[in-house]
């Protein structure tokens, strides 16, 4: 198994600094948001704040289970036309959106500051498995995401 590099845990490191202030600005936004209007849609087809929390607590929930069960094996071989994928910045700016292909898990829903505190605890379950793994080398390690095609569990870069 290949050493890592610097590049990857400073990567790694980058993803933390993004993780934490996107959670930042976040919870910011959610603290504006009035209980009463919680779980209120704002328009036909658009999520309410307590659906758009409880879909990001489950997808953080099933990211972090996959990518625990992922590095529990070695690293399958992949061929080369099996790593292509969009760069990330399709997924970070949301150029063209889509509908998520995972439900919305209803039992997730609940009153705001459960919610908050759900969607905090995970965030703080990934930073963790985040410092547990830094130093590991995942390069070989692939995960086929439902739009962006194959990405590496942890790593910035693929």
């Amino acid at each position: 198994m290949r050493r890592p590099t610097g590049e990857v845990v400073l990567k790694l490191s980058g993803i933390r600094r993004k993780l934490e202030d996107a959670q930042s600005r976040f919870l910011d936004a959610a603290d504006e948001i009035p209980t009463e209007k919680w779980r209120k849609r704002p328009g036909r087809e658009q999520w309410s704040a307590a659906e758009i929390v409880a879909h990001l607590t489950g997808i953080e929930r099933l990211v972090l289970s996959v990518a625990d069960h992922l590095v529990q094996k070695p690293p399958r071989p992949f061929p080369l036309w099996k790593r292509v994928h969009w760069p990330l910045p399709f997924a970070e700016f949301r150029w063209i959106r889509f509908q998520s292909p995972v439900p919305l898990e209803s039992e997730l829903l609940g009153d705001k500051e459960q919610m908050l505190g759900a969607l905090r605890e995970i965030r703080e379950r990934s930073f963790a498995f985040l410092l547990e793994t830094e130093k590991r080398d995942f390069s070989g390690y692939r995960w086929k995401h439902p739009f962006l095609g194959s990405s590496i569990s942890t790593s910035g870069s693929n």
